[in-house]
């Protein structure tokens, strides 16, 4: 089996939502030659850095490393320590994410783009790490 994998992060309704809006604000803002405009300028860059280069990697010393862009900071869990992975649905099925709970009581959420492939690779290697 694989042991380096990544998986991409999904682009979400949410935060094609907080596109949009900033994208009219900061159009708004710019019509009207306000200085406010580098605000949504640069809460715009930030969201679209997220989305394009959010990733989630699986590395040979069993570790997940979720990437959030450049702006945000890696955060890594130790696959021994995970306790349940389930994908999870709400809003009628309109928002679904993949849960990882590790550690003492910890809860992460991810959305990579193919959730029941996710959950199949870290079952996987969950089950390797048993043995």
């Amino acid at each position: 089996m694989i042991k380096n994998r990544s998986f991409k992060r999904r682009f979400t309704i949410a935060e094609g939502a907080v596109i949009a809006l900033l994208a009219v604000v900061f159009v708004y803002l710019f019509l009207q030659k306000n200085a406010l405009v580098l605000l949504p300028t640069a809460l715009l860059v930030i969201v679209i850095e997220r989305v394009v280069h959010g990733e989630y990697v699986f590395d040979d010393a069993d570790k997940l490393s979720t990437y959030n862009g450049r702006f945000a900071r890696t955060e890594c869990i130790d696959l021994a320590t995970v306790v349940r992975v389930e994908c999870k649905r709400q809003l009628f099925g309109w928002i679904h994410y993949v849960e990882i709970e590790y550690g003492a009581g910890k809860i992460m959420s991810v959305v990579p783009q193919e959730e029941e492939e996710f959950v199949k690779y870290i079952n996987q290697r969950l089950d390797e790490t048993e043995e």
